[in-house]
Parts: structure tokens; C-alpha cells; sequence
């Protein structure tokens, strides 16, 4: 016989029990044994989530260590994650592409991060995946538009030569008297991101029409998660909310005063009004708040991983001799003190650099990313012939910072080996001169034996969502890192120390390129002979 207990504690014991089970009942996905291996928490429902909340993407690279599965099932409250670990598993979701749907998580993300209103919302909305079996969409669109313009050729030429050319009048101020010290994350943050917005944006951009903006920024990239997780964010997440809000501001008047058809002003803004502004009529204002979006592309990762990048080169006197040795052959010298660096010879030219370039992403910039389940999918592992079903209304997230440190990088792949893309880079070399094309930044990774790996190395994204500013991108960072290893030397604090590579953010997500934990101070100088020079950008 059962009889209601006299404790009061005993009763407040046995209600938590049951609301616990009814939770666990209804609100836990069931499990599908077609699914992949599925993953529990110690915390029922939420446990999952609550580790990802503490410790960001080193909770995949913890359950990947203890279960080594390539793929997992993540049961967060009624729905489920799945976890992609491996390469083979990330090509399967790629070739899944019709049902594991890209736009669909990154309209959803930028609608909140951005703060549109129900009208733009809808247009966010439109075609988003191509339903209607045309290009037609603002997300598509503006897509296939950066796609032309940031692709090799001279829309290209003309926005890295006027970036470039901004950043260089920046650096040629440096050390004019003697050795200058810097604080050097803050330093370059600032200056890479006022001559980046100047050249996309035009002389009256938004950080010229509110200085305060660029600071703003950073505060509102680094609130990006909570402004798009927490509800009433000008409350629980007020500091991002506020920055946001500064941003939208500044832009707003750019939109405003009609900035964008200025002199100055790049192909792409003046495409992206076309398409926002004259094809599907957005607001003034609502434009404003969409090309804040803009400014993550063109900052978020360059200025991380040329800092990054820098710091690898002038720690190692060495490796800094030897890419100092291929860039110096991109120079020429126009008179005793006027040098010009070739963006070309950089890019094609420079197998170590590009290597270096590559290795620094890999450790740095393993961004994830994510796709929605439309329907039930079966994939397949291409190499083992397994198959797993993800089902319906389920997250896919493609764990960039597990696969960037696992197999196939060899017993190295915790430590920086800037050598590491030699092989990829001599043959995207020889492929570029045969066929008259860039090397690809985002070519597959080959090992020494020359076999390839597919989707090992995800920087840019992978499948048909691939980057495509990473054409751009690489330029920016290889441009404004050759002029310090040509011109200049960068030490420690103190005159005549080594620079040391300062430590890494402990905590990460890895949306974004990973930023330094702490500043650093150096000492910088011009090298020898190059006292008096100054620096300008050809194609």
C-alpha cells in the first residue's frame, strides 16, 4: 500500500523526483537507434548545454577525447545537437547540402544579432534556400554578389591595392625616430580596422564619422553570443546592447548623409545598396543595422590572425629570416626611400609565408560551423561506408577546433609548424602558373605523402559554403604582415628582447578568429638600410 508521507521533506523530495521524471519524459528527445552514438550528460536535460555555457568549444574537444566516435547525438532538452568530429563525417553533411541547410541557422542568427524588424525579417526569409528554384533572395543574392567581387580579378585588385595602400600609410609613421614602443595588440587592432573601413566604406565611413564606433565594435563583437542567446538583451546583456546600438548609430548616418556614392567608396557597398536598398527597398535604417554584419567579415578574423601571424614570425629568428628572404624578393625599390611591395608576388609567390598563413588559421581560426536539419537525412562516411540518420528540426554543428587538432595532422597538431602547407602550397603554386589562377586559401590539406584530406581544414567553411572573401582576406593579412617583416624589427618591451608570443583567450566558441588573452608590449624599429623608406602597394 502506498500512503502519502508525514515528512514535509520527504514530500518536497518526492514532487522534485516526479517533476524531474516528467521533465526527462517529455522534454528528452527520444533516442532513434539509426542515430549517431548518443552522448549523455550528468546533468539531465540541460547538462550539455550548461558545459558549453562553461567551457565553450573544449567541452567537444573533451567529449571527442573520452569517446572518439567522429560523430555524436547531444540531447539538449527536446531537441538534439549533433557533433561532427571528423572529416569524413563533415564531407557527408556537406553532400547533404539540399537537406542540411546553411542559410537557415544564419538567417535566424543575424535577424536577432542585428535587430531587425518584422518587414526585413520576412526578407531575410524569402527563397532562403532556393525553394523556389531560382537565385533570387536577399541572402542568396548578396552571397553571389561578394562571390564576383571578392574573387580574383580587378574588383579585387582595386579593394586589397586601396586597403593596403590605407594600411600602409599607418605603418610607414612607425619608428621614424629611432625604436618606437607599441602596445601591440591594440595597436594593430586599431590601425588594421580604421584603413579597413576607410577602404571599403569610403573617406566619410562610419569610424570617421564616430571615431567612438570602432571601439563599440569590438565591445559589441565580443557580446555577439549573449545578444543572440539572452532575451531583452538591452537588460541582460546591456554593455553589447549598448555598443550595438552605437554602431547601428554610426552607420545609420552614413546611410543617411548617402556616403556610399562618394568617391572612395568600393564596388561592394555600392552593389550591396543596390541589392539591399534598390531591389527590395530596405530602410535607411534597417540597411544600417545589416552592414554592422559587414564589419564582422572584414575584421574579425584578418585582424586576429595577422596579430597571430606576426607574432609566430619575429618569436623565431629563424623562421622570420626565411620569410623575410622570400618576401623581399616581392619589393622593388622605386628610389633610395620609396619601396613597393607586389600584392601579387605575395599571394603566388611565397610558399613558406602562405604556409605560415595557412598553420595560423588552422590553430586560430577554427571557426565552426552549423547546419539545419530540414528533414530526416541519411549520411554516409564516404571511407567506412557507416551511415547515420539525423532527424528533422535538429542542429548539426561541424566541431572546426576538434578536426583542426586530430588526425590527419600528425603528433604535432597542438604545436605551430609554419612548414606544415609546404606541399600544399608548392603544388597550388604549380596549379596557379599551369592554369593562371591564385592559390586557393582554403585548398584542402595534403600531407608530406601528398594525399589529400577533405574538409581537414575548415578556416574558411567547407562544401557549397565556402567563404568567399577568402581571396580578400588573405591579401589584407599577407599585405600589412610583409611590410613589418620587410621594414622592420619587432622585440620585446625592453630594447634588444626577444618577442614572446603572449597566451591565447582561455575561452572560446570559435566563431571567430581567437584573440589574444593579454596585450603585449614591444619595441619596434626599422631594419637596417630601411631607415628612411616608405611603402606603397602594387597588383
Amino acid at each position: 500500500m502506498f500512503s502519502i508521507p508525514s515528512s514535509p521533506l520527504l514530500l518536497v523530495v518526492l514532487v522534485i523526483a516526479a517533476l524531474i521524471f516528467l521533465i526527462q519524459r517529455f522534454l528528452t528527445p527520444r533516442k532513434d537507434a539509426r542515430e549517431p552514438p548518443y552522448i549523455p550528460s550528468n546533468v539531465p536535460i540541460f547538462g550539455h548545454i550548461l558545459n558549453l555555457m562553461r567551457q565553450g568549444s573544449d567541452y567537444f574537444r573533451k567529449l571527442n577525447t573520452r569517446y572518439n566516435h567522429g560523430i555524436y547525438t547531444l540531447p539538449m532538452l527536446s531537441g538534439r545537437m549533433y557533433l561532427v568530429a571528423s572529416p569524413d563525417w563533415a564531407i557527408a553533411v556537406h553532400r547533404a547540402h539540399k537537406t542540411l541547410q546553411f542559410n537557415t541557422l544564419i538567417a535566424q542568427a543575424i535577424k536577432s544579432l542585428f535587430a531587425f524588424d518584422n518587414a526585413t525579417n520576412a526578407l531575410v526569409d524569402y527563397n532562403l534556400n532556393g525553394e523556389n528554384g531560382t537565385r533570387d533572395g536577399i541572402i542568396i543574392e548578396i552571397h553571389d554578389m561578394m562571390q564576383g567581387v571578392l574573387a580574383p580579378g580587378p574588383l579585387l585588385d582595386a579593394l586589397n591595392r586601396s586597403i593596403l595602400n590605407n594600411i600602409a600609410v599607418h605603418v610607414n609613421q612607425l619608428a621614424v625616430h629611432g625604436p618606437q614602443r607599441l602596445v601591440f595588440w591594440t595597436w594593430l587592432r586599431h590601425h588594421f580596422s580604421i584603413a579597413s573601413v576607410a577602404a571599403i566604406w569610403g573617406p566619410r565611413n562610419p569610424f570617421a564619422l564616430h571615431p567612438e564606433a570602432e571601439e563599440a565594435f569590438w565591445v559589441f563583437e565580443s557580446n555577439a553570443t549573449a545578444l543572440t542567446m539572452v532575451p531583452y538583451p538591452q537588460i541582460f546583456a546591456r554593455q553589447g546592447s549598448t555598443a550595438r546600438q552605437a554602431v547601428f548609430d554610426a552607420f545609420y548616418e552614413y546611410m543617411d548623409a548617402e556616403a556610399y556614392n562618394d568617391a572612395g567608396t568600393s564596388e561592394l557597398i555600392k552593389n550591396r545598396v543596390k541589392i539591399n536598398m534598390g531591389k527590395y527597398g530596405l530602410t535607411k535604417k534597417m540597411f544600417a543595422h545589416g552592414e554592422a554584419s559587414l564589419l564582422f567579415g572584414a575584421l574579425v578574423n584578418t585582424v586576429p590572425t595577422a596579430f597571430w601571424l606576426l607574432a609566430y614570425i619575429f618569436e623565431d629568428a629563424a623562421l622570420l629570416a626565411d620569410i623575410r628572404g622570400e618576401v623581399d624578393k616581392c619589393v622593388t625599390a622605386d628610389s633610395a626611400s620609396k619601396r613597393t611591395m607586389h600584392i601579387g608576388k605575395l599571394r603566388s609567390a611565397c610558399p613558406l609565408f602562405s604556409s605560415a598563413f595557412r598553420e595560423v588559421l588552422r590553430m586560430y581560426a577554427p571557426v565552426h560551423s552549423n547546419r539545419f536539419v530540414a528533414a530526416d537525412t541519411t549520411i554516409t562516411n564516404h571511407t567506412t561506408g557507416q551511415s547515420y540518420v539525423l532527424k528533422k528540426d535538429a542542429v548539426v554543428q561541424i566541431a572546426t577546433s576538434v578536426i583542426h587538432f586530430k588526425s590527419p595532422w600528425g603528433p604535432d597538431a597542438a604545436s605551430f609548424n609554419p612548414r606544415r602547407f609546404l606541399s600544399t602550397g608548392e603544388r597550388a603554386k604549380s596549379d596557379a602558373q599551369s592554369s593562371d589562377k591564385l592559390p586557393d586559401p582554403a585548398a584542402p590539406y595534403r600531407d608530406s605523402e601528398g594525399k589529400i584530406h577533405g574538409s581537414a581544414y575548415r578556416s574558411f567553411g567547407g562544401g557549397n559554403n565556402i567563404c568567399p572573401g577568402r581571396f580578400f582576406a588573405q591579401t589584407e593579412v599577407l599585405g600589412l604582415v610583409s611590410l613589418f617583416v620587410a621594414g622592420f624589427e619587432v622585440g620585446g618591451a625592453r630594447e634588444g628582447e626577444r618577442f614572446v608570443t603572449p597566451p591565447e583567450e582561455t575561452w572560446k566558441m570559435s566563431f571567430s578568429a581567437t584573440k589574444p588573452g593579454s596585450d603585449v608590449d614591444v619595441v619596434v624599429k626599422r631594419r637596417e638600410a630601411y631607415e628612411g623608406v616608405e611603402w606603397t602597394f602594387a597588383t
